[in-house]
């Protein structure tokens, strides 16, 4: 393994805006020659594969500029937004002057399937008007790259065009059946033989039907060289999550997207440019950069219900293992003062989910709501570390108390069964005398802070 090579992470590319023609800035808004306000739109392309990107490109005909920006279709579920762009034109023909103005959305593919792209509304020259739907194919293979094949290592089949095999994504969970609230743990790998200069998420998969724990990853990707179907990847980890499913059922991961801006050495035709453009041609001594998208494939993961049979009444819904332990801070004191019960579990799993356990405290004890901390870390197995509850304990009479102990049930699924994690009672020696109006329920509970 070696470091470098990947960039450092950044967010999701700005937007950027094309200069229009100086003519077309020259002769202002509004429409010329008797020209009629039309718009239309138009796809750069009507088959992408899932992480390329493609272009929506709103015409507007007669006029340089809109009332109001024009009103895009919900492409949410199949793609992803990634900036927009304008060009304008002015064409003189016979002395009759026509404009133009293009608005191109660039977006991403991020689902398989055919979808329509409903009419866009947009609003000039004082008119309403809609373009006809369009229709867009994902495919989960990208189309063939024209002149594929035999690229060196560290350069894509088409120095202009960044393949399929080029840059992709591929999301490896460590299992794909597990039971519901087991953890999975997937890594999102990014695999390229092309130079990439930086890169950012575009699409960052859905959530529902998960609790998830983010693990931290070093700013600077460490990069692995790996040989992969015999081609050479400069591969490495770009996100890594603990996923905890809250319920039984097939769930789909869906894609995670990036957008790369990588750099690629273009060759041109005229042997003079090749010998003397390295010196005086900077684009050709360093590469041009491109754009280019990836994405994850969605997979499913099959997940199980818990046994019903043996399953404690005290069950805690956690799946992992557990220790639970009880102490007090003293075991003596006097009547009204104030102690602390600290209740401290230990283990692995979903342990952010896990509620307070249910304490009966004695009659003649006030106990106020828990305070929660945590001490928590991910590592390859999931979430691991503690959880701690701290009640705030005012024996209101004397004598001897007992604290009942605690029970908390989990589920072992290395074992595939139930356990019970346990904790013995605890007891306070609590002396001095009784006050009548200090007995629970005869004042009102204060602060816990102001008892500390």
């Amino acid at each position: 393994m070696r470091r470098g090579g990947l960039p450092a992470r950044h967010g999701r590319p700005a937007t950027g805006v094309a200069l229009g023609s100086l003519m077309a800035c020259l002769l202002g808004p509004g429409s010329l020659s008797g020209q009629g306000v039309t718009a239309s739109a138009h796809l750069d392309r009507g088959e992408v594969g899932v992480g390329q990107t493609f272009t929506l490109n709103v015409v507007l005909e007669g006029v340089q500029r809109f009332d109001q920006d024009p009103a895009l279709p919900d492409m949410g579920g199949f793609a992803a937004f990634l900036s927009s762009g304008t060009q304008s034109s002015v064409r003189i023909v016979n002395g009759q002057t026509t404009v133009s103005l293009t608005v191109q959305y660039r977006f991403q593919a991020t689902m398989e399937g055919t979808f329509e792209i409903g009419p866009v509304t947009v609003e000039a020259g004082g008119e309403t008007l809609a373009t006809e739907p369009l229709s867009l194919r994902v495919s989960s293979a990208p189309p063939p790259t024209p002149g594929a094949g035999g690229a060196p290592a560290g350069q894509p089949s088409d120095p202009g065009t960044i393949g399929p095999d080029d840059l992709f994504i591929v999301a490896e969970p460590d299992k794909r059946r597990v039971r519901e609230n087991e953890p999975v743990i997937v890594e999102y790998r990014l695999f390229t033989r092309v130079n990439v200069s930086s890169y950012g998420v575009t699409r960052l998969p859905g959530t529902a039907g998960f609790w998830v724990e983010e693990f931290e990853l070093p700013q600077q990707p460490e990069v692995e060289q790996i040989v992969r179907d015999e081609v050479a990847y400069a591969t490495a980890v770009i996100r890594k999550v603990a996923l905890y499913p809250t319920g039984p059922g097939t769930k789909t991961l869906e894609p995670l997207a990036i957008e790369a801006q990588v750099r690629v050495q273009r060759r041109s035709r005229d042997p003079f440019d090749d010998v003397f453009g390295g010196f005086f041609n900077r684009s050709s001594l360093f590469g041009d950069v491109v754009a280019a998208g990836a994405a994850s494939r969605p997979v499913e993961i099959e997940v199980l219900p818990l046994p019903a049979e043996g399953r404690p009444a005290d069950f805690t819904g956690l799946v992992g293992d557990l220790a639970v332990a009880s102490s007090v801070d003293r075991d003596s004191l006097a009547a009204n003062e104030a102690a602390t019960l600290r209740v401290e579990v230990s283990g692995s799993g979903n342990l952010k989910a896990l509620a307070p356990p249910e304490i009966a405290f004695p009659p003649t004890v006030e106990a106020f709501p828990p305070e929660v901390s945590d001490r928590l870390r991910t590592a390859d197995s999931g979430v691991s570390g503690t959880r701690t509850w701290e009640y705030v304990l005012i024996p209101r009479a004397p004598g001897v108390l007992t604290i009942p102990g605690v029970d908390m049930g989990y589920y072992d699924a290395a074992e595939d069964r139930y356990e019970i994690a346990s904790a013995a009672p605890v007891e306070l020696r609590v002396t001095g005398r009784a006050v009548e109006d200090a007995l629970p329920g005869a004042r009102a509970r204060g602060s816990v802070e102001a008892l500390r």
